[in-house]
């Protein structure tokens, strides 16, 4: 039976690299990519700051292998939930929150968020994987 290239959700499920994807995209790599990212993260702080979007529950629809989304939304959200449709970038986002070997480095992105939110140093702490924030609040793994 001759081989047969997979077609339709199975293509991207089985092709989509995340490590590559982070790679390409990783922060002070490139003038346009920093420039999206930097828009990005300005609107998540604008939406998540001290009095602006708040609540028990974030859920994050198709979250890829990025956790660049959540870094403002961690101060306003008790509970952060990632979900997306490939099993590479979950299994990304798990390397992430278990600080396993191979793990991507999101400091560049932290820092830009905590300059952002005014703080240079105190909030990375908030966002080391497995590190209990002040407020009491932790990063953990969620399953249904």
């Amino acid at each position: 039976m001759a081989h047969q290239e997979p077609k339709g959700p199975d293509v991207y499920q089985e092709n989509f690299e995340p490590t590559s994807y982070l790679d390409y995209y990783k922060m002070n790599q490139d003038p346009i990519g920093d420039e999206v990212l930097h828009f990005l993260l300005k609107h998540y702080n604008a939406t998540f700051k001290p009095g602006g979007l708040e609540g028990k529950l974030l859920v994050d629809i198709g979250s890829g292998s990025t956790i660049y989304q959540f870094l403002s939304a961690c101060e306003s959200s008790q509970e952060i939930i990632a979900t997306d449709y490939t099993d590479k970038n979950l299994q990304e986002l798990e390397k992430w929150l278990k600080k396993m070997p191979g793990l991507f480095d999101w400091s560049p992105v932290v820092k830009y968020v905590c300059e952002l939110e005014g703080n240079r140093t105190g909030s990375l702490l908030l966002w080391e994987p497995g590190r209990q924030a002040e407020n009491g609040r932790e990063w953990r793994e969620w399953s249904a």
